[in-house]
């Protein structure tokens, strides 16, 4: 993926993005929640730096609820763009249905 567009969304998406771009699997699978977890960890960093007043309880949680879906909307682009894509992984299939079985139960 290239960032050539910018615009306002959440945070996850770059996040899904720059995962499937940088691991191919079984490093993607094994890293899965490490990276959400870091990914966490630099943004409570980051807003205590700048003493951003959040509740980051309720960030985090939006970053959990957020991430798969994130997930099924780059999994669905990859699939009308390149559907060869060595992104497409059995990982992002994985976490693309929970995103979508989310979506479905909301």
């Amino acid at each position: 993926m290239d960032f050539q567009y910018v615009g306002r969304g959440t945070g996850v998406k770059d996040l899904a993005c720059l995962a499937a771009s940088c691991l191919a699997e079984p490093e993607l699978g094994k890293m899965k929640d490490k990276i959400v977890e870091e990914y966490l960890h630099q943004s409570l960093q980051a807003l205590n730096y700048y003493r951003h007043p959040i509740d980051f309880e309720q960030f985090k949680a939006e970053v959990h609820r957020l991430y798969p879906v994130a997930w099924a909307d780059l999994y669905r682009f990859l699939l009308g763009w390149n559907p060869d894509s060595w992104k497409i992984t059995p990982t992002m299939q994985h976490l693309a249905e929970s995103g979508l079985s989310q979506l479905n139960s909301d």
